[in-house]
């Protein structure tokens, strides 16, 4: 496994969530370290979160199953 500087590739902000929750994580930066580091097979990023954003599995659209944290279950 090649060994890469994350902060040499660039940043992109575009989430690909439909557009309710692409404006709750819209400030979310991610670097794509799949092209860098040779993978094709699965992409890797980096995606620093801050504390006022939702991670992935806080704010889960596509199984239904996940809510975000101050959404109820019942």
């Amino acid at each position: 496994m090649p060994r890469i500087n994350p902060t040499i590739i660039p940043r992109n902000n575009a989430t690909g969530y439909p557009a309710p929750y692409a404006k709750v994580v819209g400030g979310r930066w991610v670097r794509r370290l799949g092209p860098e580091s040779g993978l094709s097979d699965f992409g890797i990023g980096r995606i620093p979160s801050g504390n006022a954003h939702y991670s992935d599995i806080e704010l889960h659209w596509s199984r239904g199953s996940y809510r975000r944290k101050d959404e109820s279950r019942y």
